[in-house]
């Protein structure tokens, strides 16, 4: 594998970490130009949130998050030609700098983060290690964050791939298991459905939808083999519209 060195500048809201979207499960084609992306609460029920992605030869470029017109996300990723990539982020006033080193140690990556509040000159530190197989697949992910009082927290995420089907098991403190995503695909390698599980029926999720600690989501394609849009469906079958895209293509 070829080292690779990206180097993030960030401006950050309060750290949320939702792993579910660590895996990129979800490519796009490399002839998309921009995507549009509208957040509903309903089927015909506008949340506010709407997102706009950019891409050249199929890598992001830039990505913006709006809340009822408001800018509330801005990053800009630069390819350089040594194959590093630079990555500036904008949210509101909080800091943050992380760097992404792929090791000389075949099959391994490593990323390290540095998140600055405001009130502090103490920083949250994150460092994530990602392990592949000998086909580049992801096959284990490990992060470890100190927090602003010195506190740390090791977690640990492994993948299994089977026919048309991976599952990704995400462990407190690498022991116990909190999550299971189970991602189904298509003859064509397209995510069809996705299941996350969090082994707990009084849990409750906190900005999504969910049955007994369980969410269902599947998604709809158009000709060209892209998402357009993602569904949350319930215990009974019924699907809700979460996500609505519009695609650019060259």
């Amino acid at each position: 594998m070829k080292k690779i060195l990206i180097i993030n500048i960030f401006i950050l809201l309060p750290i949320q970490v939702n792993s579910q979207y660590q895996y990129n499960i979800r490519p796009i084609s490399k002839n998309v130009v921009k995507i549009s992306q509208i957040h509903f609460n309903g089927i015909f029920r506008k949340s506010g949130w709407k997102s706009i992605y950019e891409f050249s030869d199929g890598k992001l470029t830039r990505q913006r998050n709006w809340y009822k017109g408001d800018l509330r996300f801005d990053e800009k990723h630069n390819y350089q030609k040594d194959k590093s990539i630079i990555i500036k982020k904008t949210i509101d006033s909080n800091n943050a700098i992380s760097s992404i080193t792929k090791d000389s140690i075949p099959n391994q990556l490593r990323k390290r983060e540095f998140y600055v509040k405001n009130d502090t000159v103490k920083p949250v530190i994150v460092l994530h290690s990602y392990l592949y197989d000998s086909i580049d697949q992801l096959v284990s992910y490990k992060w470890t964050s100190e927090d602003y009082e010195g506190n740390e927290t090791t977690d640990c995420s492994k993948l299994k791939y089977k026919k048309n089907e991976l599952i990704i098991q995400e462990l407190e403190e690498c022991s116990r298991i909190n999550k299971t995503i189970t991602v189904k695909f298509d003859s064509k390698g397209n995510p069809i459905s996705e299941t996350i599980n969090y082994h707990d029926p009084t849990i409750i999720i906190t900005g999504g939808r969910s049955e007994k600690g369980i969410i269902r989501y599947k998604y709809k394609y158009d000709k060209k083999g892209n998402w357009i849009k993602r569904y949350y469906v319930t215990s009974k079958g019924k699907s809700i519209l979460e996500f609505k895209r519009k695609i650019k293509y060259q």
